[in-house]
């Protein structure tokens, strides 16, 4: 079978009925679900988040990276855009820096509670504390063993040790996600998900009354979700 012919089978073309948001502003998606867009210094220059309209104030899933430009971003938000109603509840889907990076900022800012799954805040303790010595030997032996040159590289501010740079901090949870949890936001029912391969326990939430699935990085239009293997698995 020609790689053509797969790919026509594997992913047919996908039809976009909203407009992208510019940078820093958002759109109604759903009845009471609003996408926003915030930037990313780097290629993949973007990522989505949104903010569930609870009527008394909003419910954010993801954060974005800790960088000046999302900080004035969400600062601007807060203060002009959110029709003078506090963000009340935070959800991070998983630990990765684009999508936790702003969660403790927001929070000591907001006064709104963290969600998350507790598989994910270990994830990102253990990133955002530098190894000791024994668990840097023990992954410089594991990046060497897998090609690297110089294992020690990887601990550098582009590779394992950029990650509390991109971090506001590491967030007190008030919830611990569970499979099969259930949560009301946006006037509807959401189940979680707990998801593995992308992150530990990725979070997705799904509306069955409203067919929405806020997937975070667990489903991607036209890539497929990036799945590492680490050192510690």
């Amino acid at each position: 079978m020609s790689t053509s012919s797969t790919r026509s089978r594997l992913r047919p073309d996908l039809e976009y009925p909203y407009a992208t948001p510019a940078i820093g502003e958002f759109v109604e998606v759903a009845p009471q679900v609003q996408w926003l867009r915030l930037p990313l210094p780097m290629a993949l220059d973007h990522i989505n988040v949104w903010l569930l309209d609870d009527g008394d104030g909003w419910t954010l899933v993801d954060t974005g990276l800790d960088v000046p430009l999302v900080r004035d971003t969400w600062l601007r938000l807060v203060e002009r855009e959110l029709v003078g109603r506090k963000i009340h509840r935070i959800i991070v889907t998983h630990h990765h820096p684009d999508h936790i990076g702003l969660a403790d900022w927001l929070h000591r800012e907001t006064g709104a509670p963290v969600w998350m799954s507790a598989a994910e805040l270990a994830a990102c303790k253990r990133w955002a504390c530098p190894p000791d010595d024994a668990e840097r030997r023990r992954l410089t032996d594991f990046f060497e063993s897998h090609g690297a040159e110089d294992g020690n590289d990887m601990f550098g501010p582009d590779g394992l040790g950029g990650y509390g740079n991109v971090v506001s901090g590491v967030p007190d949870v008030a919830r611990f996600l569970e499979h099969d949890d259930s949560l009301s936001a946006a006037g509807t029912d959401w189940r979680v998900m707990i998801c593995g391969g992308h992150a530990p326990a990725h979070a997705v939430l799904w509306s069955e009354e409203r067919d929405l699935l806020i997937t975070g990085d667990q489903v991607l239009p036209r890539i497929s979700s990036n799945v590492s293997v680490l050192g510690e698995d």
